[in-house]
């Protein structure tokens, strides 16, 4: 029987008010092909109780699909490893703890990658959009995904058939923008596309940048950025020309992130 399964990695931080949200959006999918792995890292709230708590509440059959693990705190990079490393299933998507799918999310993706040979499926956050006036989806080349980053974490799925599941991991030494490192390396050999039109959601209604979180330090998460850019460099990814480009592209668009926040508060 061809395996058609989505393995849905959750890391879990100190996320007793967000959790059950990210895990009903789950649930509910209309894709019900699906195993979740909850990785706590070390959350020091009540975040394991609400979380066994609405296991109680379950279905038999949702709740035999969701598998509870802890560890110690080592950051979501750890967490996410960890997870892929427990995947049984021919696709793996990521959500963070306080974000929410909407109920057709894996059912797009998984058509998409059924009928396209796509490594990487990404799609719109909140209100955000990439090119939503070209059709249905949109083609990203890896010059593309450098100039701006469109892949959240909570809109990727990949597929194991198209890509090799020993190149999906996380650096698990990078504290900040490790995600965009894992897509600009996908998307260096693989074809990747991403579906216009808003798939997932902030449940606490946070900015992209600038907000709580990580997403507070710009820069650390710059510094990640251009990290990014000299590591695949060095993995000869893109060339030196291309690499200097981007970079100051990226410190560009860093300063006009700071005016923004400044702006807003």
């Amino acid at each position: 029987m061809e395996n058609k399964k989505v393995s849905v990695i959750i890391p879990v931080y100190n996320a007793e008010a967000t959790i059950v949200g990210a895990m009903k959006s789950v649930i509910e999918q209309k894709y019900h092909d699906w195993e979740m792995f909850l990785i706590d890292d070390g959350s020091t709230d009540s975040s394991a109780l609400v979380i066994k708590d609405y296991l109680k509440s379950l279905l038999p059959d949702s709740e035999r699909k969701i598998f509870y693990y802890y560890q110690k705190n080592a950051g979501p990079s750890k967490a996410r490893n960890f997870g892929i490393g427990k995947a049984t299933g021919r696709f793996i998507a990521f959500l963070d703890s306080d974000d929410e799918w909407t109920s057709d999310k894996l059912q797009l993706q998984v058509s998409y990658c059924e009928n396209k040979k796509n490594a990487l499926i990404s799609g719109g956050f909140n209100k955000s959009i990439y090119e939503s006036k070209k059709g249905e989806f949109t083609e990203i080349a890896l010059n593309q995904l450098l100039l701006r980053n469109n892949f959240m974490t909570c809109s990727v799925l990949i597929d194991l058939e198209v890509i090799d599941k020993k190149e999906v991991f996380f650096n698990e030494s990078q504290k900040y923008a490790e995600d965009y490192r894992l897509w600009l390396m996908i998307c260096a050999d693989y074809p990747c596309i991403y579906i216009n039109k808003v798939i997932c959601m902030s449940i606490t209604n946070k900015y992209n940048y600038g907000a709580s979180g990580l997403s507070a330090q710009l820069w650390k998460m710059e510094k990640g950025e251009l990290s990014n850019y000299k590591y695949l460099k060095n993995q000869k990814k893109i060339s030196i020309l291309y690499y200097y480009i981007f970079s100051q592209i990226s410190v560009i668009k860093y300063l006009i992130r700071i005016i923004k926040v400044k702006i807003r508060k």
